[in-house]
């Protein structure tokens, strides 16, 4: 069995039945020695430091817990394994957890946060040029109007390049699912089946366990280079509008595939020890298939799920707001050009155009308050004890 931990940097390792080495015929040190020399073996095939394969007898711990028998439960070596799981697996799980739904609380906030105070930076702009307007001729209105459509002209062209950018988008994101869809894996999954039921040795059979997990961990590779592709050609988006018409700038998530592809290496792992295992050597070609694909394949058909679900969740987050402001925008513009034109038709008009705009902006500012107190609140939490 093996789990990773951040706090011990990687992998962790259980190496069960130590009891089958406690040899009653040899002295103490010579048993604590051949343990010694299978910790180091283990940690060497996992590509790990020795002091995090943990030694234990299971069988011998229950027994000892049973029989109340102290001497057997330390020799067993199951309180260590408890203390590794209390104090440091199970506390770095939930800080993993609450960070995660932190973040996820924080981008909504930020998503809802950005829109208002993009129109709220809008509306104080526009209030500070139309206060300006007070004693001013129509030139000067008609001035404002024509500097108005330039900007709409202009935001028009940077949403029409903005389309093209999705189409794009859309493209990527297709061949990115390409690999990492459900019909990838059923590809993988269904070569790894006829290879391995045509296969006339054991060892032909064992490397199509083998090349089942290479080639699916190169898909997952695959679609994580191709979500970076993505990111990239969002992030410059994002830029470009914030760059040439002030919409607030986005700190843009990437699509985060590795516990995805840990997990393929835990099984990668399980995969292992069963193609070195007795039954993968003696038992009938047909059993060995069906328990690989049972225990195993369908394990890693169920994480290409999980990671092909999680990305199109990705995919809409890093959009929608993008979107949203953008609308948003659009729509301050168009509102600001009526506006001018009500004020053109009559200066009387001038005092009940600001009188709503202020309305807006005492709006938008209890929302933005309201979500940054929100924002701060978030930041003070601490993760339960």
């Amino acid at each position: 069995m093996a789990f990773r931990n951040k706090k011990q940097s990687g992998l962790v390792a259980v190496l069960n039945k130590i009891d089958i080495l406690w040899d009653e015929m040899k002295k103490p040190s010579e048993v604590l020695a051949s343990i010694e020399e299978q910790r180091k073996t283990s940690a060497s095939m996992l590509g790990i430091d020795p002091s995090n394969v943990y030694p234990v007898s299971a069988q011998k711990a229950l027994l000892a817990k049973t029989k109340k028998d102290d001497q057997l439960l330390k020799q067993s070596n199951l309180l260590s394994l408890e203390s590794l799981l209390a104090n440091e697996i199970l506390p770095t799980k939930q800080q993993m957890i609450w960070e995660s739904v932190v973040e996820g609380l924080n981008q909504s906030i930020n998503n809802t946060y950005n829109p208002i105070a993009g129109q709220l930076q809008d509306i104080n702009k526009q209030l500070e040029q139309l206060e300006a307007l007070r004693g001013k001729n129509e030139n000067v209105v008609q001035q404002l109007l024509q500097k108005a459509k330039e900007q709409k002209v202009a935001y028009y062209e940077s949403v029409k390049n903005f389309q093209a950018s999705r189409r794009r988008l859309a493209t990527q994101a297709k061949v990115m699912f390409n690999t990492l869809g459900m019909d990838a894996i059923d590809v993988i999954i269904d070569k790894t089946r006829h290879d391995m039921s045509g296969s006339w040795t054991t060892n032909g059979m064992k490397n199509g366990m083998m090349l089942f997990f290479e080639s699916s961990r190169e898909a997952m590779q695959i679609a994580e280079r191709h979500s970076d592709e993505i990111h990239k050609l969002i992030e410059g988006i994002y830029k470009k509008f914030h760059d040439e018409h002030g919409l607030k700038s986005h700190v843009a998530p990437k699509f985060n595939i590795q516990p995805h592809i840990a997990e393929l290496d835990q099984l990668a792992i399980k995969a292992e020890e069963f193609r070195n295992s007795p039954i993968s050597t003696m038992a009938e070609q047909s059993f060995v298939v069906k328990k690989f694909f049972i225990s195993l394949v369908s394990h890693v058909r169920n994480t290409f799920g999980n990671a092909n679900r999680e990305a199109d969740a990705w995919l809409k987050e890093l959009i929608n707001p993008l979107v949203i402001q953008i609308q948003e925008k659009r729509t301050s513009i168009d509102k600001y050009m009526a506006t001018l034109n009500k004020i053109k038709e009559s200066k009387n008009n001038l005092d009940g155009q600001l009188k709503q705009l202020n309305v807006e902006a005492s709006q938008l500012e209890k929302q933005a308050e309201a979500l940054e107190g929100m924002r701060k609140t978030l930041q003070n939490c601490t993760p339960p004890s």
